[in-house]
């Protein structure tokens, strides 16, 4: 997930909400998923595995998995789209991580993983160049990866994308929607606002053709809290929390329902409803207790605005028993140990972030 949010340098919590998702995804797939349930050395179920990796951001495991379905399958579509979003999501991880810490070399700022992804990406689009979804997906990564690495060429080649997308089906709401957050990243790298009304039109159409997708209604409240018109934005703010709500008392599906809360709880950050957003994202760690992304955020809001410091600890802890590689989850814990007045604890959280690359 990701929407307009915290940006702090040791936060990295959200940006703009992706148009299509790790959820979405897995409803497009769900029958590929349960045919891998009884075996353990398929294709199918390799994606399965890699499904789960990357829903725990363990990205470069979720890539390897990927591989060991195209050994057995090199035409797989599935695998090489799901490799592309995990490498793409990797080198968003990475570049989240050094971004504005001075670095400079193309593994550190991500792209030595971007480049991996539209590779991996182009592998799909031979494979399946006719097919509208493949095109939205690619424009999705595209989008990601220009507006991490401020790359306006490759932004407007997202724009394409979706442009191709809407020429094989101009009813794809999630092209129409990504179109418009492509224009977003084009006018935040640019520092002008000037596209932002655009970008409105485009998530419109898309509500237009599918007035259910959460999503839409809350990067459009987003992007109208951006524009200071802040009474249409908690309009918004509050139906996508109406389709959130609806979710979590009807849906069935772990990842479904807790991709549920965990978008509540970014609602609410946003506003900044903070223990708000805290209780839903704890109900996201009780749907699913390995949901790496719901213990660090909340985390950051019990450490930052709640100032709730043992509780943060406790939520950074949870965060990295699930991943332990995270330099800033460790820097993270180090400066609410440190508000504790828990210097040398703190000390040592800050040597073991700087031991896995961080840099700050």
């Amino acid at each position: 997930q990701e929407s307009l949010g915290m940006n702090a340098k040791r936060v990295n919590t959200k940006k703009m909400k992706a148009w299509t998702g790790i959820a979405m995804v897995l409803a497009v797939f769900s029958a590929l998923c349960l045919a891998a349930a009884a075996e353990d050395n398929t294709p199918a179920a390799w994606i399965k595995r890699g499904i789960e990796l990357s829903s725990n951001e363990s990205y470069e495991e979720a890539t390897q998995a990927f591989d060991r379905a195209l050994e057995q399958d090199p035409q797989n579509l599935n695998a090489w789209l799901f490799k592309s979003m995990a490498l793409t999501s990797l080198g968003t991880k990475i570049a989240l991580e050094n971004k504005n810490l001075g670095i400079k070399d193309r593994e550190a700022s991500g792209m030595t993983a971007f480049d991996k992804a539209i590779e991996a990406h182009e592998r799909a689009v031979e494979i399946a160049p006719e097919n509208a979804t493949v095109w939205t997906y690619k424009a999705n990564n595209l989008a990601k990866i220009g507006s991490f690495t401020d790359n306006l060429s490759i932004l407007n080649e997202s724009l394409q994308a979706f442009d191709k997308a809407l020429e094989l089906n101009p009813e794809d709401a999630d092209a129409w929607h990504g179109k418009g957050i492509a224009l977003v990243y084009i006018s935040q790298t640019r520092e002008d606002t000037s596209r932002y009304e655009e970008a409105l039109r485009y998530i419109d159409r898309a509500l237009e053709i599918d007035p259910q997708t959460a999503g839409a209604l809350e990067n459009k409240a987003g992007i109208l809290s951006e524009l200071g018109r802040q009474n249409e934005s908690d309009k918004f703010y509050s139906e996508a929390l109406e389709l959130y709500n609806t979710s979590i008392e009807t849906e069935k599906s772990t990842e479904d329902l807790v991709e549920a809360w965990l978008s509540k709880g970014f609602i609410l950050q946003a506003q900044g409803k903070y223990e708000d957003a805290v209780k839903a994202l704890g109900n996201a760690t009780d749907a699913d207790p390995m949901n790496g992304l719901a213990w660090k955020v909340k985390g950051v809001l019990l450490w930052r605005e709640l100032k709730e410091y043992d509780d943060a600890v406790n939520a950074f802890d949870k965060a990295l028993q699930i991943n332990p590689k995270d330099p800033l989850t460790w820097m993270n814990k180090g400066d609410a140990l440190k508000a504790l007045g828990r210097q040398a604890e703190a000390d040592e959280a800050y040597a073991k972030a700087r031991e896995l690359g961080y840099q700050g």
